[in-house]
């Protein structure tokens, strides 16, 4: 089996967005907006509260989550 990157270089990134016709710091932003809500979400569910109610909509069906 060949050795395959997980992730894209700057030449694929580069090659992708002329490709696409746009820029390469909008395939950039992209991940960067997917890292940044992960990183608020986990920084939520620090807040005990938060957990707490988060780990209790996750038991609810979904009848019951629509009138919570």
């Amino acid at each position: 089996m060949p050795w395959r990157a997980e992730h894209p270089t700057l030449q694929h990134l580069e090659a992708l967005s002329g490709f696409f016709g746009v820029p390469t710091t909008y395939l950039l932003d992209e991940v960067a907006r997917q890292i940044t809500e992960e990183l608020a979400l986990l920084s939520a569910l620090r807040d005990t509260t938060v957990r707490s109610l988060a780990l209790h909509l996750a038991d609810l069906t979904p009848e019951g989550s629509r009138a919570s």
